[in-house]
């Protein structure tokens, strides 16, 4: 039986390291959106204490008052940055994500064809196989014919 040699191989190969390497750095974008949620709670948690205690705090002068206050839009700003990382880094995993996709699909296409060129070869085999023990019933019989006469 011939050996299945399949002429895209190589091409195969590239296909599924491609898509491996985007399998990682999906990966990699995905850990770093779970970092920068956690970093959102937490800033939301801090932004939350910082407006409980300005509303704690009893009588407090101008300044004290005007302190806390710019700490709290301090908070504040810092959760939105948190927010605006975040959706940015939304974007890049969707944007991976999209990639991966596009890869694996153009390895399957590569597949599907190397499974439809080793069918081909099977066929081919099988055919060949038959043929050759269709001739050897064919002599056999020729020579017990032979014999007989």
């Amino acid at each position: 039986m011939k050996r299945f040699l399949f002429r895209l191989e190589p091409l195969l190969n590239l296909r599924r390291l491609k898509e491996q390497q985007a399998l990682e750095a999906f990966a990699r974008e995905v850990a770093e959106q779970r970092r920068l949620e956690v970093e959102l709670s937490r800033r939301t948690a801090r932004l939350e204490q910082a407006v409980a205690g300005a509303a704690a705090a009893p009588e407090l002068s101008a300044r004290d008052l005007a302190e806390r206050q710019a700490f709290v839009e301090r908070r504040e700003r810092e959760r939105l940055e948190a927010v605006a990382r975040l959706e940015l880094q939304t974007k890049r995993v969707e944007a991976q994500r999209s990639r991966l996709t596009e890869l694996s699909r153009e390895r399957e296409a590569v597949e599907r064809l190397r499974e439809r060129a080793h069918e081909r070869h099977e066929h081919e085999e099988a055919r060949l196989q038959t043929a050759f023990l269709d001739e050897l019933a064919t002599q056999g019989y020729a020579r017990k014919a032979a014999v007989e006469a």
